[in-house]
């Protein structure tokens, strides 16, 4: 209910070949390689309390005589892959591959 007011969610099992569709994850939008662009992985250790941090820098091919912006995207609190996976979905490496 909503306020004052009924509002009914009518439901019924999918169909096995609807339910097999549904249950196969596209994600278009996740880039494959080869990518149009260099690929490094770096890390950095703090020599101070020797706390690492690893990832994946990203270069375009052609960078301009004057140099490129850079993007550093760090994941939020908790366990996370260096692509920020969730539920299928790589917004990390998108938002990497666009930029780049």
């Amino acid at each position: 209910a909503q306020g004052s007011e009924a509002l009914p969610l009518p439901s019924e099992p999918l169909k096995e070949d609807v339910a097999q569709e549904v249950t196969q994850l596209k994600r278009p939008q996740h880039p494959e390689p080869p990518y149009p662009y260099l690929e490094e992985e770096v890390q950095y250790t703090n020599p101070e309390d020797g706390c690492n941090l690893s990832g994946t820098l990203t270069i375009p091919e052609k960078v301009p005589a004057d140099g490129a912006p850079a993007v550093m995207l760090l994941t939020g609190s908790g366990s996370h892959d260096r692509d920020e996976t969730i539920f299928g979905h790589k917004p990390f490496l998108v938002l990497a591959d666009y930029l780049t």
